[in-house]
């Protein structure tokens, strides 16, 4: 099943399990994305430093840094606190639902894959990435620029002030008291 999208999202698929990377990359380019997988969280953190993705997917446990230490520098840096982040992990592999909670996880996800679980769980976080106005449209607002009214009430006592009001020009320093 090819699905082709008007514009690739780049997804970061850090995984160390050569296996895990080949069938995350397989099924997400058969799904129409754009993928670069990295082998390790130091090399996740560098990539992303250098070109941040659009959405990371990450292994929970991995060597350098771990998903969860990766997941937690991408939701802290202002520049990529809008990255939504799928964390991996195998079935034998236990992970505390606080822990994912705490490092403000998009979602963990299972391996190996099902590709229509991966697919299904990436396009529900793609509506993260979408623009606020194509989620929920806003009212147009339109300013329009309207000349004061003359309301005539330009009394005796406003050309008194008009009169003896100073002139605009720069202030002369005013003498200190001694």
């Amino acid at each position: 099943m090819c699905v082709r999208h008007p514009v690739a999202h780049k997804i970061l698929l850090a995984d160390d399990s050569m296996t895990a990377q080949n069938m995350g990359k397989k099924i997400l380019a058969e799904g129409g994305y754009d993928v670069v997988a990295v082998s390790n969280g130091a090399a996740a953190v560098k990539k992303i430093a250098e070109q941040p993705p659009d959405l990371a997917i990450l292994d929970v446990y991995m060597p350098g840094y771990t998903g969860l230490e990766v997941c937690q520098k991408v939701k802290s840096a202002p520049e990529t606190a809008r990255v939504p982040v799928l964390l991996t992990m195998g079935q034998m592999e236990a992970l505390d639902p606080a822990e994912s909670t705490r490092v403000k996880a998009d979602g963990v996800i299972t391996k190996p894959f099902v590709a229509s679980d991966l697919l299904a769980v990436v396009q529900k976080l793609e509506e993260k990435l979408r623009p606020a106005a194509e989620t929920a449209p806003a009212e147009a607002v339109r300013t329009m620029k309207m000349a004061a009214p003359d309301l005539g009430i330009q009394d005796a006592s406003y050309e008194a002030w008009k009169a003896e009001a100073p002139e605009a020009t720069e202030a002369e320093p005013e003498e200190e008291a001694v």
